[in-house]
């Protein structure tokens, strides 16, 4: 039996946990799988129900603090050496640090470590892009596979982060369960066809940019509605803009849903404003529901673009967002060609199973 400890930071289901979840779910019964995150919630619970033994380190927050930080990585060290892991994989970039250099100090012989989107390229603050360079730097030292979802990723990481080192740097798809998200339903029967309805989902943060989507809808038509799952810091101000503008009548926050899946195809277009990701899983959800896909054209998201199908727009350009939200939403035809296009290239690419059993092989082989 393998022993593997997940490392994560939220202990809500966004991106990144959702991934890890897939992960534990679909690996075989020769791995015995533990998680670290924050606090109880969601992802806790959920990875329970796979079997996953949990454990709960609250002082692991996403904001850089000396105490909390240097707390969490001797609580990291603890658990790690006594249940003796032969594998640690760390997620994200604070995790990802504090997990990896615990794992070293522990003595684990392998360290794996996701990026999903690395996060000092689009940091505006020079002091805190610094610290964040400095901690993928000395935690890559720590690491023996590195594994990225995209192109962009891949660069900066051979750059910098496995350039003269020993880690492996490996490029693999994110992927998803297509089946669960495209079952037998009438689309057009469960529709409004009176309200063109766009779908955002995603935690509401900076990184997210839910702000964007606000300013490119306020001056849109009357038939246009914007629902928003998730939830985070962001809430409260996104409120204010909407109460500014006067368009509480266009925007419902769902908050964060479990069956996203039960939803999504509900939704006659999917947008994506972030401003880095590593590879968004929600976008190949909208993909897999069928629904068409309008991003920021950040690195990730083009790249997940070109190998599918969807259109996108200028980052941080709240005008083009708007343009194209006009254009699809007059173009029906269009949005249909988008959504089975991506839709067929999920099948053939993004496969679940066989992303899992290419990790399988990575946990396994020296």
């Amino acid at each position: 039996m393998v022993k593997i400890l997940h490392v994560h930071l939220s202990g809500d289901i966004s991106g990144a946990q959702r991934v890890s979840l897939d992960e534990m779910h679909t690996l075989s019964q020769e791995f015995q799988q533990s998680m670290v995150c924050s606090k109880e919630g969601r992802l806790a619970e959920q990875a329970r129900c796979f079997g996953v033994c949990t454990h709960i380190i609250p002082t692991l927050t996403r904001e850089i603090s000396l105490f909390k930080d240097c707390a969490s990585l001797f609580q990291l060290y603890k658990i790690i050496k006594k249940e003796k892991f032969d594998i640690v994989h760390t997620h994200s970039s604070k995790t990802g640090f504090l997990g990896r250099v615990a794992a070293k100090l522990a003595g684990t012989k392998k360290i794996v470590h996701t990026v999903h989107g690395f996060a000092f390229p689009s940091t505006e603050n020079k002091l805190i892009k610094f610290i964040y360079f400095l901690m993928e730097l000395i935690a890559s030292y720590c690491s023996n596979i590195i594994i990225v979802m995209n192109e962009s990723d891949e660069r900066i990481a051979r750059k910098y982060f496995v350039k003269n080192k020993k880690s492996k740097l490996l490029l693999i798809n994110n992927a998803i369960d297509v089946d669960k998200y495209n079952k037998d339903k009438d689309k057009d029967k469960d529709k409004d066809k009176d309200i063109f309805k766009i779908v955002m989902v995603g935690r509401l943060c900076d990184q997210k940019n839910p702000l964007l989507l606000i300013e490119a809808i306020k001056d849109l038509e009357s038939n246009i509605h914007v629902d928003i799952i998730g939830d985070g810091p962001l809430k409260v101000k996104l409120l204010e803009k909407i109460n500014q503008y006067n368009i509480a009548d266009k925007v419902s926050f769902l908050g964060w849903i479990d069956a996203v899946e039960e939803h999504l195809y509900k939704y006659d277009l999917f947008v994506l404003p972030s401003r880095w990701e590593g590879m968004p899983l929600a976008m190949l959800e909208a993909m897999a529901a069928k629904v068409p896909v309008l991003s920021s054209d950040i690195e990730a998201n083009k790249y997940l673009i070109e190998k599918t199908a969807g259109v996108v727009f200028k980052d941080e350009d709240s005008k083009d967002l708007k343009r194209k939200i006009n254009v699809l939403h007059a173009n029906p035809e269009l949005r249909n060609n988008l959504a089975h296009k991506a839709y067929q290239a999920l099948i053939e690419d993004f496969d679940l199973t066989k992303r899992t059993k290419i990790l399988e092989s990575l946990y396994l082989n020296n």
